[in-house]
C-alpha cells in the first residue's frame, strides 16, 4: 500500500510516519509492503502527486486552506486516493465528501490499524488512474484512454483516445513495470512497445492488429498473455 501524509506541523509528521513505520512491520510480515510518502503543504502534495491508495491530511497550520478545498484540489488533479482526515479536536465534517475518513490525533495504533485495513478492503473498489508525466503537464487516464505506447529515442511516446498524444522521458519497460499490477489489459509487445489488449482487432498466432490497423508480432509469455486476455474480452 502507498499511504501519503500531508501534515503542516513537522513533529507530529514525524510522529505520523513513526507510527505508520511500526503498522509496516505488520503488514510486511503478510508479505504486503506499506509505503509512505511525506508532504509538508499542500503544494508539495500537488507537485508529487501519485496514485495512493490513501492520503492522511492535516493542514491546520496553513491559515485559510481548508480540508475541503484541499480534497478538491486532489480530486481536479485526478486523484481517487482514499481521504483520511487527521488532525486533534477532530468531529466529522457534514461538508466533506461521504467516503472520507477520520482519523482523531493523538493517533491510537488500534484506530491507525483499522484505517489500514479499510485502506486495503478498497484496493480493489476503484479503478487506479494511471499518472502520464509529460514534458509540460501531467495527466490522470483511465486505462481504456491508453490505446499503445512506443519508445522514441529517450521518451515514451502514449498514444491516447480522442487524436491525443503525450510524450514522457523515460523507457516503455519501467512504464510497463509501473502499470502492469494493476492493469491486466496491457502487454508488451516487443521490446519497445506496449499494447492495451482492448484495441486489438486480431491475433493469430503472435500476430498482433490494433483497430488503427497497427501491427505487431509477438513472441513467449507476452503472446499467450494477449491470447489469454483478447478471448477473455471477446466473450464479454
Amino acid at each position: 500500500m502507498h499511504i501519503a501524509v500531508c501534515d503542516d506541523d513537522i513533529a507530529q509528521r514525524k510522529q505520523t510516519e513513526r507510527l505508520l513505520g511500526r503498522e509496516a512491520d505488520k503488514w510486511i510480515k503478510n508479505k504486503d509492503p506499506v509505503y509512505t510518502y511525506s508532504y509538508g503543504s499542500e503544494e508539495s502534495l500537488l507537485a508529487n502527486l501519485m496514485q495512493f491508495d490513501a492520503i492522511l491530511l492535516d493542514l491546520t497550520q496553513s491559515g485559510d486552506i481548508t480540508v475541503k478545498k484541499v480534497i478538491e484540489d486532489l480530486r481536479d488533479k485526478g486523484s481517487t486516493s482514499l481521504m483520511v482526515v487527521c488532525h486533534e479536536g477532530l468531529t466529522e465534517d457534514p461538508e466533506l465528501p461521504e467516503d472520507t475518513l477520520f482519523l482523531p490525533k493523538p493517533i491510537k495504533t488500534d484506530e491507525l490499524h483499522k484505517m489500514m485495513e479499510l485502506v486495503k478492503a478498497s484496493e480493489g473498489g476503484h479503478t487506479p488512474l494511471i499518472e502520464l508525466r509529460g514534458e509540460h503537464e501531467t495527466l490522470y487516464v483511465k486505462e481504456e484512454e491508453i490505446i499503445r505506447a512506443e519508445q522514441d529515442s529517450r521518451f515514451v511516446e502514449v498514444l491516447l483516445t480522442g487524436d491525443r498524444k503525450v510524450k514522457m522521458p523515460g523507457f516503455v519497460y519501467n512504464f510497463f513495470d509501473e502499470i502492469k499490477e494493476r492493469h491486466r489489459t496491457f502487454a508488451m509487445a516487443g521490446k519497445t512497445s506496449i499494447i492495451n489488449i482492448r484495441y486489438v482487432s486480431s491475433y493469430k498466432l503472435g500476430n498482433v492488429v490494433m483497430n488503427d490497423g497497427k501491427k505487431y508480432f509477438v513472441m513467449g509469455a507476452y503472446a499467450a498473455w494477449i491470447k489469454e486476455i483478447y478471448n477473455e474480452l471477446k466473450s464479454l
